[in-house]
């Protein structure tokens, strides 16, 4: 497969349509850290503000849980897929904590 292959069939697409699940997946955790630490806002003054974000964190996990599986489905049809797979599972899993850190700290300086 060489590079020009992959701009043809419309790869490049399937991408950053992963990396943008990937930042809404961290912006939903970030939410939810933030609103399980913070207590403001909606339900500050009731005990469901630990609730919401445990619920928040518990649907961005499972949503980039989905998007990695996506992505590795899709990565098994090419020609050496099990490096790929390897190579693509560590990063999505270093982005990933490493977006939902910077998101967290964005959200509670602002």
């Amino acid at each position: 497969m060489k590079l020009l292959d992959i701009f043809d069939a419309n790869k490049t697409k399937a991408v950053f349509d992963h990396i943008r699940n990937l930042l809404m997946c961290a912006l939903l955790i970030a939410a939810g850290v933030f609103e399980g630490q913070q207590r403001i806002g909606l339900y500050s003054d009731l005990n469901t503000s630990a609730f919401v974000g445990w619920g928040l964190m518990t649907i961005g996990v499972v949503l980039a849980l989905v998007n990695l599986v996506v992505g590795l489905s899709q990565l098994s049809r090419l020609a050496y897929h099990r490096f790929w797979m390897a190579l693509v599972l560590v990063a999505y899993v270093m982005a990933s904590v490493r977006a939902v850190v910077v998101l967290t700290a964005f959200r509670s300086c602002s």
